[in-house]
């Protein structure tokens, strides 16, 4: 039995997983066309399934963009789940296999883009459990790290949840765990910085950059000597110290 889907589109939304599979091989979809779709949420045992309506199906040559509306009316079971209703767009490229996602909702503060992957169909039930779980455990981790550290930067307080990342520090395939005691949550750029060991914490919770690095020295005199607070120190000592004599 051959399937109606060619492609898959797994979606790290701030609220969940969403599971997006489409026919990108036939004609364009028509305005108006319903899309099933699945979402699992860290918080819910079951899976949230919607129906989304084609606003738009662009494709030129192997790039496809689609614009898909998601109403409340259209959805009643999973309208006691979700506060989150408007427009996603997507964007394909099934020769590169790329793919983006960015949320438009009728609230502006919900609005943002998602982590997407691209799966053929051939490989769908082999990698999307297996992929899902990676997603979940990555998204339940950054949940805890913006739990932990407030939704701020553990080094220079920035808020903006766009440029935050979760950083383990002791990575997972070196025997890291997903707990509060092996996290950090940093800038993307400090996070880059610290998973190539240019720049380091020491034993006093202080940022030491690597003159390996080569910046500004704007940009180094911003981050040098930075402290982190004592009492979110405590929690990753002991990680920190072993992350050292890996890296040593």
């Amino acid at each position: 039995m051959t399937s109606d889907f060619s492609h898959t589109v797994l979606i790290e939304w701030k609220s969940g997983i969403e599971i997006v599979r489409l026919n990108l091989t036939g004609d364009p979809y028509r305005c108006g066309h319903r899309i099933e779709t699945i979402e699992r949420w860290p918080e819910l045992e079951n899976e949230l399934i919607y129906q989304a309506s084609v606003d738009q199906h662009v494709v030129r040559d192997s790039a496809h963009e689609i614009r898909l509306t998601y109403e409340k009316a259209n959805n009643e079971s999973a309208a006691e789940h979700n506060e989150a209703w408007g427009h996603s767009l997507l964007q394909i490229d099934t020769k590169k296999r790329t793919a983006r996602a960015k949320w438009l909702d009728e609230k502006p503060g919900w609005s943002g883009r998602g982590r997407a992957i691209l799966i053929s169909e051939a490989m769908h039930a082999t990698l999307e459990y297996e992929t899902v779980a990676r997603i979940k455990r990555q998204q339940n981790f950054r949940y805890t790290m913006e739990t932990v550290y407030g939704g701020k930067c553990a080094l220079t307080g920035e808020t903006c949840t766009d440029l935050l990342d979760a950083a383990h520090i002791i990575e997972v395939n070196a025997r890291g765990g997903n707990g509060t005691t092996n996290g950090i949550l940093l800038r993307t750029d400090l996070h880059r910085l610290f998973d190539r060991n240019l720049l380091t914490i020491d034993e006093s919770g202080r940022v030491i950059l690597s003159a390996k690095l080569k910046v500004s020295q704007s940009y180094r005199e911003a981050l040098s000597g930075l402290q982190m607070r004592d009492e979110l120190f405590k929690k990753i000592k002991h990680s920190l110290k072993a992350r050292q004599e890996i890296f040593n």
